[in-house]
């Protein structure tokens, strides 16, 4: 059993106050994806399958754990307001690698062999860029620091989870892709992590 020294909260709460460095991304799939102009559509393509199975393998973590809070079990209840907060986060997290991947895999499995070949989805950059206007214009008018009314009322940013399907918005005039559980299987038969429930 280990506690914390009078010494050791002290430098705890000094840290907590302190300036926080920059997040760190690193994913070798993303990576792969990067230079996937040097292999083969059907690499990238097991690459994101790959990926969205690491996804749901800690998806079932999330749910088992996430579930026993829910029901007022739990081995810290004492900190279950701050386990909220950074549960939520690595939960959306993986929404928005395993949304990425599905999007992702759709644009995909339209290119020809070889990914040079591939024609640019300039209606999906177009979204990307809307996208990220949006999001710095959010912050221009709600600072990240601006409280939320008290009774709860204002926009919930995680609306959309409730209205949107698995697939993502590529582009003005196009519908959600996604790729169905069968097409996925039947395009990554014996490749492992493919066949997905």
């Amino acid at each position: 059993m280990y506690a914390i020294t009078p010494r050791g909260r002290r430098a705890l709460g000094a840290w907590l106050g302190a300036d926080s460095a920059e997040p760190v991304f690193e994913s070798e799939h993303i990576l792969k994806a990067f230079y996937a102009e040097n292999g083969l559509t059907a690499d990238l393509l097991a690459t994101l399958d790959h990926l969205r199975g690491w996804v749901h393998g800690l998806t079932l973590r999330n749910v088992e754990v996430g579930g026993i809070y829910v029901d007022g079990d739990g081995q810290y209840l004492e900190r279950l307001a701050v386990l909220g907060l950074t549960g939520r986060f690595l939960d959306d997290y993986l929404e928005m690698i395993d949304r990425w991947a599905m999007w992702a895999e759709g644009v995909v499995a339209e290119w020809p062999p070889d990914p040079r070949d591939a024609v640019p989805d300039i209606a999906g950059l177009r979204a990307t860029v809307r996208q990220a206007k949006a999001r710095a214009a959010r912050w221009n008018s709600a600072p990240p620091h601006t409280p939320r009314p008290p009774d709860g009322s204002g926009a919930d940013p995680y609306r959309f989870l409730a209205d949107e399907g698995p697939g993502m918005i590529a582009g003005e005039g196009r519908e959600r892709v996604g790729v169905s559980p069968g097409e996925r299987a039947h395009r990554t038969r014996g490749r492992g992590l493919g066949a997905l429930p």
